[in-house]
């Protein structure tokens, strides 16, 4: 009797230890992928703020009052921000100008803010001149000119050089051109229809921007890819 109750104490309690050493694996796994992906959201991550097309300015001679370089011109220009908690390397990228008329042709302006990228730091960024309205139009009345604008892709890569990865982000906006005789001077969020068109028009040009995500569920790090 005795033989069969210790026979059962001793199967109850090899059961106690699986089942104990089940849960303790299941918690180091689950704790280890909680950290590894806790070490992945604190990836570099860039954010694009502040969005705008403005006129080219000058200030007056003895003044403090500007005056518009060229009428016909403008310039999109905004902040890029580290918005991760670790720093990005081999920072680089462009503004691009997409036309909607497929005859004319993409600008593409350089972003420079210098290799490293420390989080929290902000850069102002801008293209260059961008011609709104034409050389040969007549006067300066641009209520005579009407322009349906133009969309604006932000696409940056960059390295994450303690997890030794590299991302790509690209963000779409659009200008509303000229219309009710003003000029613009904001930067709009783009469509869900005008960027996949752009996608699919532009495959090429953003190709080297699409650069695969590490294989976890980050719901912003996949977003930020077509914001």
């Amino acid at each position: 009797m005795w033989e069969g109750l210790n026979a059962v104490a001793a199967s109850v309690s090899a059961i106690a230890s699986c089942v104990a050493a089940y849960f303790a694996a299941s918690a180091l796994k689950q704790s280890a992928a909680s950290k590894r992906e806790d070490f992945l959201e604190a990836r570099p991550l860039f954010t694009f703020t502040s969005f705008g097309f403005s006129r080219p300015t000058v200030s007056k001679a003895l003044s403090l009052e500007k005056e518009v370089l060229d009428p016909r011109a403008g310039v999109v220009t905004g902040y890029i921000r580290n918005s991760g908690r670790r720093a990005a390397a081999n920072f680089s990228g462009f503004i691009f100008v997409l036309p909607y008329d497929e005859r004319q042709e993409v600008r593409a302006f350089p972003i420079g803010i210098g290799d490293d990228a420390l989080p929290g730091t902000e850069w102002n960024v801008a293209s260059g001149h961008i011609r709104v309205i034409p050389d040969d139009f007549l006067g300066s009345n641009v209520a005579r000119h009407n322009d349906p604008g133009f969309l604006v892709a932000i696409a940056v890569t960059y390295d994450d050089p303690i997890a030794n990865e590299s991302h790509g982000q690209i963000s779409f906006m659009r200008w509303p051109g000229i219309s009710d005789n003003v000029v613009s001077g904001v930067l709009v969020a783009a469509t869900l229809e005008e960027k996949s068109r752009a996608l699919q028009r532009h495959a090429d040009l953003f190709a080297p921007f699409y650069v695969a995500p590490p294989n976890i569920s980050l719901k912003r790090t996949n977003q930020s890819l077509r914001d």
